[in-house]
């Protein structure tokens, strides 16, 4: 385990910290250790870290080893940054991270957002459609992309019909996105919404079935290497008529020796150098 006071804290230093102009890391981390049974974070503790070198807050607001006094100070910083970088910290209290998730600076929600051990209650907050700021595109897509989010929080961010394609796309490749969307997500009229669906391993095959002749030929590639993809379909790909496409399925491992012996004769080069290389 990191030893958060060895490694990241510095040792006060002349011309970096000073008795009248900052708080030393020491005197920080006497504070802690006088107050470590205290239930909330004191003023003092708060006035200490806001006056302490802002790089040596941003490496113990990052650091999960950091004790929980100085993560909750940090958090009720008034220096966006602090609370902006405390907030991707998985260490930080549930209560706290759901508190962080109405915080008036994006990027402070952005970060809470994109932390893989926010809480559920906070991700839906996040993207709640009653919002007074409205639907914040790249926290929606942190959501939509983050293993906590609940099954409603991912409905919500699947089904969005306004220009949201990527947060869409996110969204379809999520373990928990809903049964009952996938046939929208499938036939959707954004390429990049059914390339996520084609990418997702929470969809099966068989949901994913129109993508085998889709418009996109990046759609199509991405189904053409997908290890979820029968071997009777595989074989379609040999013949078509994107070269993008073919190139994808002559990459992959493991190929059936009938597709194999059919992309060899492939009229472009690097299609039958990629099947040449992985026999």
């Amino acid at each position: 385990m990191t030893n958060w006071n060895e490694t990241l804290h510095p040792r006060a230093t002349a011309g970096t910290f000073t008795d009248k102009q900052h708080s030393t890391p020491e005197l920080v981390l006497e504070a802690v250790s006088d107050s470590v049974d205290e239930p909330t974070t004191s003023p003092e503790l708060e006035a200490m870290l806001v006056s302490a070198d802002p790089a040596w807050r941003k490496n113990i607001a990052e650091n999960l080893d950091t004790p929980p006094a100085l993560l909750e100070a940090l958090a009720r910083s008034t220096d966006r940054d602090d609370r902006m970088h405390v907030a991707m910290n998985g260490s930080l209290s549930r209560a706290t991270l759901i508190r962080l998730a109405s915080d008036p600076e994006e990027y402070v929600r952005e970060s809470v957002a994109g932390n893989d051990r926010a809480p559920a209650d906070a991700l839906d907050k996040l993207t709640a459609e009653d919002r007074e700021e409205g639907l914040e595109y790249t926290v929606c897509e942190l959501v939509a992309r983050n293993p906590n989010a609940s099954e409603e929080t991912i409905r919500r961010l699947a089904t969005i019909e306004e220009d949201a394609d990527y947060i869409v796309a996110a969204a379809a490749q999520h373990p928990r996105v809903p049964a009952d969307t996938h046939e929208a997500l499938v036939t959707h009229p954004s390429h990049i919404v059914r390339r996520g669906v084609a990418l997702s391993h929470s969809i099966p095959f068989e949901a994913k079935h129109a993508l085998i002749t889709d418009t996109s030929e990046a759609v199509r590639a991405e189904v053409a290497s997908a290890q979820s993809t029968p071997a009777d379909v595989l074989l379609r790909f040999a013949d078509d008529t994107s070269v993008v496409v073919r190139r994808r399925l002559a990459a992959r491992w493991g190929l059936p020796e009938e597709l194999r012996q059919r992309l060899l004769t492939d009229p472009d080069a690097d299609v039958r150098d990629l099947v040449a290389a992985r026999f």
